[in-house]
């Protein structure tokens, strides 16, 4: 495994087919897809998986669960917005942050709703900052 849990998770987020990957899939749907490999192309996904290769258990598929619910809801971002943020970061320490903080908060959520509102907060704090860097004045 050549990068950590969380540079892949925030490389997964800049990931430009993350809506057609997830787009599809309900949460229902998660488990089979899984089984399945079709989600593997994300790089969190197979990272996850090469974790878990050591020895599966309830909490870390509930957390990969998290994880993949989260991506799900991001995903209605446009490619475009999740790229540019995730390129903004000016070098891998910001990224490692990143990742560290959005995995530390999914791990802590005691219900699968948790996971959607951290997307929908990430999601509308990287138009928030685009916005800014536009001069659009959504937030002075």
């Amino acid at each position: 495994m050549n990068e950590s849990i969380d540079i892949s998770l925030t490389n997964s987020i800049a990931t430009q087919s993350l809506a057609d990957v997830l787009g599809t899939i309900s949460e229902t749907a998660l488990d089979s897809a899984l089984k399945a490999g079709t989600l593997r192309d994300i790089p969190i996904v197979g990272t996850f998986f090469g974790l878990l290769k050591a020895g599966s258990d309830i909490q870390s598929a509930l957390f990969l669960r998290k994880i993949l619910i989260f991506l799900k809801t991001l995903s209605e971002a446009s490619d475009n917005d999740r790229r540019k943020f995730i390129d903004k970061m000016e070098c891998p320490e910001q990224k490692h942050k990143f990742g560290e903080a959005i995995l530390l908060l999914l791990e802590r959520a005691e219900d699968m709703a948790t996971p959607k509102l951290i997307a929908k907060i990430i999601g509308a704090y990287i138009l928030d900052i685009l916005a800014k860097q536009l001069h659009l004045g959504f937030v002075q």
